[in-house]
């Protein structure tokens, strides 16, 4: 059946389905309280939604599709969680519903991000960048892994070689040492063989 008309008020279809507020300003889905422009929740506070394209013919939309748009303002997303629990976005295919993750831990205040269903990077609450390891100090842990530091120390662990650098085309430094900004070395490649010198030109080379 399909019912048409105007309404002055609240209109509330199955109160625990539908409202809209009289002002048009407010939907709410699973709740008469609203508190955004649209609220969808279920099961006493949990908020959910799905939007889902199950075309299959390659004609038509071909995504599911939610934009968030504003001409003169900015846009946002808000994912608010408990402070002992997570926020997070997950990616996932017919094989897994979380073979991707985007994750915030309020209880330590990490942001990881997952790929394959394994973290492969996080960034913990002092700023410091963790790469293939949730230790911080895997040079120090004899573990494999790379750790940036938010004071911009570099630590690298690592079984086999631990850094490599290529200098592509001419000869010249492949990595320049500096003090209080000003070059006290350098390490570099001149026809086919390595160099060692100081800011004074002097030290190793072929």
């Amino acid at each position: 059946d399909t019912t048409t008309g105007t309404f002055s008020g609240d209109l509330t279809v199955d109160t625990s389905t539908l409202y809209v507020d009289s002002a048009n300003n407010r939907v709410g889905v699973g709740t008469a309280s609203p508190t955004h422009a649209l609220t969808v929740q279920y099961n006493a506070g949990t908020t959910t939604a799905k939007f889902q394209n199950t075309n299959t013919s390659g004609t038509g939309i071909d995504s599911a599709k939610v934009t968030i748009e504003s001409t003169s303002r900015d846009a946002s997303l808000s994912i608010t969680a408990q402070s002992s629990r997570s926020s997070f976005i997950d990616f996932g295919d017919e094989v897994s519903s979380t073979r991707g993750r985007i994750l915030y831990a309020h209880s330590d205040d990490s942001m990881q991000i997952l790929t394959a269903n394994s973290e492969r990077m996080r960034i913990d609450s002092s700023g410091r960048l963790l790469v293939g390891t949730t230790n911080t100090n895997p040079s120090g842990g004899n573990v494999e892994g790379t750790v940036i530091q938010s004071d911009g120390m570099l630590r690298i662990s690592r079984e086999g070689t631990s850094i490599e650098a290529n200098i592509k085309g001419s000869d010249g430094n492949i990595l320049v040492l500096k003090k209080d900004g000003g070059t006290v070395g350098s390490i570099g490649a001149n026809g086919g063989q390595p160099y060692f010198i100081n800011s004074s030109n002097k030290g190793i080379r072929p």
